[in-house]
C-alpha cells in the first residue's frame, strides 16, 4: 500500500531519537510509503541520520521560540507557510505521538485521511486517537507508574512494531580525532536538559581521576554548549589518555564520536539515546524526575543506577529541598561497574542504598529493567510488574491469551526475583468493589442499547437509565481516586470512552460496553494475579 505519512514531534533531541521505533515500524508495515517528519529546527538535524525518513520538514525555532515575543507576525507567517506546504502533501496518515497542546493543535490543522495520537478537536480539547496515547495520558498522574519506554509507546500509537536491531542511527560524517589503538575507550556525558537530572560534576571527575591512572583506559569527556561552563573544571587532568571534548562536535559528528566508545557513562540525555542507537554499552545514572522505564536507554547493553529512595522519581516541577538521590550513588559504584565490565573476574561490589538494573528484552519484545543480581522483589516492585503485565496484555489486545502470557511473565520474573509474602488485601477489596460498579454500568448500557428511540416512553426510560449510569460512574471514579496505584485504569477508560465517535445511540452504547468490558477484564485479571501472591 502506498501512503504519505507525516510524523509530528516538536520536542527535544531524546524524544526525537525515541521516535526511531515508530519510523522503522511504519516502514516495515508500509514499505512503499513516503515518511515525512516535522520537527523543530533546533533538533531536526538528527533526522538526517535516521534511515527510513524521506523528507524532514523543520519549524524555525528562532522565529517560533527565541524571537516570538518581539516579532509575533513573523512566527505566525512561519506557521501559515508550513501548514500550506504540509497540506499540499495530501497525507494519508498523520501521527502525533507526544502530549503537547501545540502539536495537537497543529495536527488539527493538517489535512489527512487518518490521524493517530493526540489531536485537538473542534471543541478545543485534546482528542485521543490511539489506545497507547490514552495509556500515556492516563499515567501522567504518577511518574513511577510508567510501565513502557516512549520508544514502545510512540510505535504503539501508530499500531506498528519494530525489531531491536532496527533501532539504530547512522553517522554520515567521519571525524578526525587522535585516539589510541589498543585502549578501552570510555565516554562520559556530564550534562542533561535539566540540572535536576544530573549526577554531581565532582563525582564524574572522581571516576575519571581514578581510571586515568590506568593506561589501558582512554577517557573522553562529552558535552554540548550547555556544558561549556564546566569544561574548565577538568583542565587540571593532564594525562595524555584523557580528552576533554566538551563543545567539540556538531550533532552529526557527535554520533560518530559516540560510536567510537567502548562504554558510555551518562545522565539521562540525548547523547545517551545516541549511544543506545549505535549499540555502545551504557551506564545510565537515573536521577531526580527521570523514570528509566519511560525514558531510559532503549538498549539491552545498558546498566542503570538509581538511588534507593521512595521519593524517586519525582515530578519535573518539584523543587527538592535536598536532592539526596544525586549524592547517594557514589563514584566507587560507577568505577566498579566500569572495571567489572572490561574485566569480568573483578567482583561486583553492590552498594547499599543503590538499585542496580540491567536492560533485557521481555516476553512482549520490549526493553525491560531487571535487577543486576537476583534478589527479593519488593511489594511496590511486584505491584508495578503486575500492572505492566496487565497493560501489556491490554495494549497488545491479547486477553484471549492472558493465562498463557501471565504464566510466562511470572516465570520470566522468577529468573530475576525471589518472592515473599505480600499483603494486597486492601487493594483487592477495592478492586472487587470497583469491579461491581463496572459490571452494573455495563448492564445498564445493555438495557439502553436494546431500547428503540421511536417512542417517548422509551426516551424517558433511556434518560432515567442514563442518569443512573452517570451516578454510578461518578461514584466509581471517586472511589478509584483514593487508590492512585490503579487509577490509571479508570483514566484510560475515560480517555478511550471520550473518543468514541458513533452517532447512533444504540451503536454508541455497544461501543461503550466494549470499553467497560475491557476495564472489567483488567480488574478481573489483576484480582487473579494478586491472589497468586
Amino acid at each position: 500500500m502506498d501512503n504519505n505519512i507525516l510524523i509530528v514531534n516538536l520536542t527535544r533531541l531524546g524524544d526525537i531519537i525515541q521516535s526511531i521505533g515508530l519510523i522503522k515500524g511504519l516502514k516495515k508495515k508500509y514499505p512503499s510509503s513516503q515518511i515525512h517528519f516535522l520537527a523543530m529546527s533546533s533538533f531536526s538535524g538528527i533526522l538526517q541520520n535516521i534511515e527510513g525518513i524521506d523528507e524532514v520538514i523543520s519549524l524555525d525555532a528562532v522565529k517560533l521560540v527565541d524571537e516570538i515575543k518581539g516579532d509575533f507576525w513573523c512566527a505566525f507567517e512561519e506557521i501559515i507557510n508550513k501548514l500550506e506546504y504540509l497540506n499540499s502533501k495530501k497525507y494519508d496518515l498523520v501521527v502525533n505521538p507526544i502530549m503537547s497542546i501545540q502539536s495537537s493543535y497543529l495536527c488539527a490543522l493538517i489535512n489527512a485521511k487518518q490521524k493517530r495520537g493526540m489531536v485537538l478537536n473542534k471543541e478545543g480539547e485534546q482528542s485521543v486517537k490511539s489506545e497507547w496515547s490514552a495509556y500515556l495520558l492516563a499515567n501522567q498522574h504518577s511518574l513511577g507508574d510508567h510501565s513502557f519506554n516512549l520508544v514502545n509507546i510512540f510505535a504503539g500509537v501508530a499500531n506498528v512494531s519494530f525489531d531491536l536491531d532496527a533501532y539504530s542511527i547512522k553517522a554520515k560524517t567521519k571525524i578526525n580525532v587522535q585516539m589510541g589503538t589498543n585502549t578501552l575507550k570510555v565516554g562520559f556525558h556530564v550534562g542533561a536538559s535539566q540540572s535536576n537530572k544530573t549526577w554531581k560534576i565532582e563525582y564524574f571527575k572522581e571516576v575519571i581521576l581514578h581510571l586515568v591512572q590506568n593506561p589501558k583506559y582512554e577517557l573522553f569527556l562529552f558535552g554540548g554548549y550547555k556544558e561549556t561552563e564546566v569544561k574548565d573544571f577538568f583542565n587540571d587532568i593532564k594525562q595524555a589518555n584523557f580528552h576533554n571534548w566538551i563543545g567539540k562536535f556538531k550533532l552529526d559528528e557527535l554520533i560518530s564520536a559516540v560510536s567510537l566508545m567502548d562504554m558510555f557513562v551518562t545522565n539521562d540525555t540525548g547523547p545517551m539515546h545516541i549511544a543506545a542507537c549505535v549499540k555502545v554499552p551504557i551506564i545510565n545514572l537515573s536521577l531526580g524526575p527521570v523514570s528509566m522505564w519511560e525514558t531510559g536507554a532503549y538498549s539491552d547493553k545498558t546498566i542503570a543506577l538509581q538511588a534507593d529512595m521512595d521519593c524517586h522519581p519525582c515530578s519535573f516541577s518539584y523543587e527538592c529541598p535536598h536532592w539526596n538521590c544525586h549524592s547517594t550513588i557514589k563514584p566507587e559504584a560507577v568505577i566498579n561497574l566500569i572495571e567489572q565490565h572490561f574485566s569480568p573476574a573483578i567482583r561486583l561490589n553492590l552498594h547499599d542504598n543503590v538499585l542496580y538494573w540491567k536492560a533485557i528484552t521481555d516476553i512482549f519484545g520490549y526493553i525491560h529493567w531487571v535487577p543486576l543480581q537476583k534478589r527479593m522483589i519488593r511489594e511496590r516492585e511486584l505491584f508495578f510488574e503486575l500492572k505492566r503485565l496487565i497493560w501489556g496484555i491490554t495494549l497488545n489486545n491479547q486477553f484471549e491469551k492472558q493465562e498463557q502470557i501471565t504464566e510466562q511473565y511470572i516465570e520470566f520474573l522468577s529468573i530475576y526475583y525471589s518472592f515473599g509474602n505480600y499483603q494486597f488485601n486492601d487493594i483487592k477489596r477495592a478492586i472487587d468493589n470497583l469491579h461491581k460498579y463496572c459490571l452494573q454500568i455495563s448492564l445498564l448500557l445493555k438495557d439502553i442499547s436494546k431500547l428503540s428511540q421511536n417512542t417517548k416512553n422509551n426516551l424517558d426510560k433511556i434518560r432515567s437509565i442514563w442518569s443512573n449510569v452517570v451516578s454510578l460512574k461518578n461514584e466509581m471514579f471517586n472511589q478509584a481516586k483514593e487508590y492512585s496505584v490503579i487509577y490509571d485504569f479508570f483514566l484510560y477508560l475515560s480517555f478511550t470512552e471520550s473518543n468514541l465517535e458513533a452517532v447512533d445511540l444504540t451503536e454508541l452504547s455497544k461501543d461503550t460496553i466494549i470499553v467497560y468490558n475491557r476495564l472489567s477484564q483488567q480488574l478481573t485479571l489483576f484480582q487473579t494475579v494478586l491472589n497468586n501472591f
